[in-house]
């Protein structure tokens, strides 16, 4: 019984709360950073390709502990927006769950498949948009876009 509710209480705490995420790596403790010629884990081969140099942060999608999940940042860019995948590592596979470019993610306390959703910011100096992805069992996919000037 006291199990129960304690799941209960974790549960409602996690789903009261989100969490956002600069994908500013630079002086950011979240993130462990690899270089182009490091050993990686095979989690972190996608970016590890397709960057080279490259950031790596745990987040928290799930209350499950089969898997790990992680943001991980390109650090190799300019003044456009920061590429990132959003990834999986578990029972002996990893998977890319979703990849984009952002200045900032934020993980919403909304569940769907058994994975949080997601928000992403993009913009420049003429725009900012926010979009909104649902987990499918499979992927992240895109359903809700909205401007974040108001």
């Amino acid at each position: 019984m006291k199990k129960t509710f304690l799941l209960i209480c974790l549960a409602a705490t996690a789903a009261a709360s989100a969490e956002t995420i600069s994908l500013e790596v630079s002086g950011n403790p979240a993130f462990r950073q690899y270089s182009a010629n490091a050993k990686v884990e095979s989690a972190f081969k996608s970016i590890q390709n397709e960057c080279g140099d490259f950031a790596v942060a745990p987040v928290s999608l799930s209350l499950k502990k089969d898997a790990k999940y992680f943001v991980a940042v390109c650090t190799m860019g300019g003044s456009a927006l920061t590429e990132f995948q959003i990834l999986s590592s578990g029972r002996g596979k990893s998977e890319v769950l979703l990849e984009g470019g952002g200045y900032g993610i934020n993980i919403l306390p909304k569940q769907h498949n058994g994975l949080r959703d997601i928000a992403v910011t993009e913009g420049n100096a003429r725009y900012c948009t926010e979009t909104r992805y649902r987990f499918n069992g499979k992927a992240y996919r895109p359903y809700k876009r909205k401007s974040c000037l108001g």
